[in-house]
């Protein structure tokens, strides 16, 4: 799975909460996120927990990781638009 530069930023921000951050630290993100992706076998759903972190939800397209977003946000905005998780 390829990774984006806008994943490493999410990894960062939500889960390892740094508010500013190195290309260094990308590079390494980016590394790590590989390892950890590169044997998941996404199915048809366009999104997915992020192994070894479960609070987190994997946004994917195409065998590329799009976006990283907190499953207890995502759960909260669900609620307050009224939409269940298979809308």
């Amino acid at each position: 799975m390829r990774i984006t530069n806008h994943v490493c930023e999410r990894f960062l921000q939500r889960v390892c909460k740094m508010a500013s951050y190195s290309q260094a630290d990308l590079g390494r993100t980016r590394v790590y996120l590989e390892k950890l992706l590169g044997q998941v076998q996404p199915g048809g759903n366009r999104e997915f927990a992020l192994p070894e972190h479960k609070g987190f939800l994997v946004i994917h397209r195409e065998n590329t990781a799009i976006t990283l977003l907190d499953k207890k946000e995502m759960t909260r905005q669900r609620r307050r638009r009224g939409m269940s998780k298979a809308a």
